[in-house]
C-alpha cells in the first residue's frame, strides 16, 4: 500500500529529508576560486598601471596650473586632514622636456602680462661680423627676427618648447595659427631634419623683434632608424634652418638645443654638432648673405645644467677658435 505524500516534504531542505549534496558545495568552492583568480589577475596589473600613471598625471596637472598661473587645488581628507597636490616644483616642471623646455613667458590672452626671465649671456663672440652668443634665458624674449621651434614632423604641435611656441603664437585666437598655416602649406608634415618657416603671429605682439618661426624636427633617438642617423639628421636641422632663414632675408636667429630633451640626444654630442654645423654653414655664404646675430638659448633650470655645461664645453672647442 502506497503511503500518502506529505505536502510539507517539498518545502524541506536537503538535510531534513536525508539528502546530502557535497557536489554542490565543491562546485561553489571551485567558482569562488576561479572568481578570485580572475579578480586577482585584473587588479594586480591595474595596481601597477595606476602607480605608473600617478606621477605622470600629477606632473601634467602641475604643468597646467603653472601655465595658467593658478594654485594647485587642495583635496580635503577625513576630519582635519588635507592633502594638496604637491605637484612638481618649477624646476622639475621644466623637465620635458622634454626638448630643452623654455618656460612659458606668454600666458593667457593678449592682455596678459609677460613673465620676463632675465637673459644671462654665458659666452659671446664675433665671427665674420656675426655676433654669436650662448644665452641662458627664454627664447621667446630674444631680440632676433626668427626663433627656431623644435617641432614634430607633423608640424601640428607637441610638448616642450613646441607646445610653448604654439601657445604663444595662438594667444587669444580661437585657432592655433601655426597649425592652420602648416596644415595648409605642408598637409603631410615634413621629414626629420627638414625646416620650414611661418609667421610668428601673436608672438610678435609681445615681442616685436620676432617676426618668424622656423620649424624643424630633430632626430628622435628612441626611434631606431633615426638614432642610427641622428648626427646627419641633427646637422640637417640646423643647416636647413639657416638656409631657409637666409632665403627669407632673416638676419638674426635664436636656436634652442634641438633634440637634447625628450628626444634623448646626448648633450655634448648635440651641442658639438649644433656649433660646428652653424660655423661651417656660415663659412659657405657670401658676405652680403651673412647674418647679424646667432643666439643659442638654454632655459635656466636644474635639469638643464648638464646641457648648459655641455654648451660651454663645446663653445671652447667648436666656436671660440673661429672668433675674431
Amino acid at each position: 500500500m502506497v503511503s500518502p505524500i506529505n505536502s510539507n516534504q517539498n518545502n524541506m531542505n536537503p538535510s531534513e529529508i536525508g539528502v546530502s549534496q557535497p557536489h554542490i558545495f565543491l562546485q561553489n568552492q571551485r567558482i569562488r576560486a576561479i572568481a578570485f583568480r580572475v579578480l586577482h589577475a585584473i587588479t594586480v596589473p591595474m595596481t601597477f598601471v595606476f602607480h605608473a600613471l600617478k606621477k605622470r598625471v600629477i606632473w601634467l596637472l602641475d604643468t597646467v596650473f603653472f601655465y595658467l598661473n593658478l594654485k594647485p587645488p587642495s583635496f580635503q581628507g577625513n576630519g582635519s586632514t588635507s592633502v594638496s597636490i604637491s605637484l612638481v616644483n618649477l624646476e622639475k616642471k621644466a623637465e620635458t622636456d622634454l626638448n630643452h623646455v623654455n618656460a612659458p613667458s606668454f600666458q593667457g590672452n593678449s592682455s596678459t602680462s609677460v613673465n620676463k626671465i632675465p637673459s644671462k649671456v654665458l659666452e659671446k663672440g664675433e665671427f665674420q661680423g656675426i655676433e654669436i652668443m650662448l644665452v641662458e634665458g627664454d627664447i621667446l624674449l630674444q631680440k632676433t627676427e626668427a626663433i627656431v621651434n623644435a617641432a614634430k614632423p607633423s608640424l601640428l604641435g607637441g610638448g616642450g618648447i613646441d607646445k610653448i611656441i604654439h601657445n604663444a603664437a595662438r594667444g587669444s585666437l580661437e585657432k592655433d595659427p601655426l597649425v592652420e598655416e602648416c596644415k595648409k602649406k605642408w598637409p603631410n608634415g615634413i621629414l626629420s631634419g627638414e625646416a620650414v618657416i611661418t609667421k610668428a603671429y601673436e608672438i610678435t605682439k609681445k615681442n616685436p623683434s620676432i617676426q618668424w618661426v622656423l620649424h624643424t624636427p630633430g632626430p628622435n633617438c628612441s626611434i631606431k632608424d633615426q638614432n642610427a642617423n641622428r648626427s646627419k639628421i641633427l646637422m640637417n636641422a640646423y643647416a636647413n634652418c639657416l638656409e631657409i632663414a637666409r632665403k627669407h632675408g632673416v638676419k638674426s636667429i635664436a636656436f634652442p638645443a634641438i633634440s637634447c630633451g625628450i628626444y634623448g640626444y646626448p648633450s655634448q654630442e648635440g651641442q658639438k654638432i649644433a656649433f660646428t654645423t652653424v660655423i661651417n654653414k656660415l663659412k659657405e655664404y657670401h658676405p652680403r648673405f651673412l647674418f647679424s646675430k646667432i643666439i643659442f638659448v638654454y632655459y635656466p633650470s636644474r635639469q638643464n645644467q648638464s646641457l648648459i655645461k655641455a654648451a660651454k664645453d663645446q663653445w671652447k672647442s667648436c666656436i671660440q677658435p673661429h672668433l675674431a
